[in-house]
């Protein structure tokens, strides 16, 4: 498992195929671009190429619930699925991306 900062794109393969990062979230960005960036990364596409988040994630109400854990200094995760991704958002570490279905990019 590698770290993905804003430019880099190092993922681990796994055995079925599939790959999984993790994802700093930088000062200038959301957890949801965050996000939008691995999964594109991970993918080989454009953010713009991806299916409205919306659709799997209340994405104001993870931010909240995030923003609300870290000013409290606790710990939450919250864990969904989106275009072909298991994602692991937890308050106090980077975002784990999975693939569940390897890409080619």
């Amino acid at each position: 498992m590698y770290t993905m900062r804003r430019n880099q794109q190092r993922e681990d393969k796994r055995a079925d195929g599939g790959s999984t990062i993790l994802v700093e979230e930088q000062p200038d960005e959301s957890t949801t671009q965050a996000i939008l960036r691995g999964i594109a990364a991970l993918k080989g596409v454009t953010e713009t190429e991806l299916d409205p988040i919306y659709s799997s994630v209340e994405t104001d109400s993870m931010e909240q619930l995030l923003e609300h854990s870290r000013m409290h200094d606790s710990t939450v995760s919250v864990t969904f699925d989106f275009e072909g991704c298991t994602i692991r958002v937890r308050s106090k570490e980077d975002i784990q991306i999975t693939s569940t279905t390897s890409y080619i990019g």
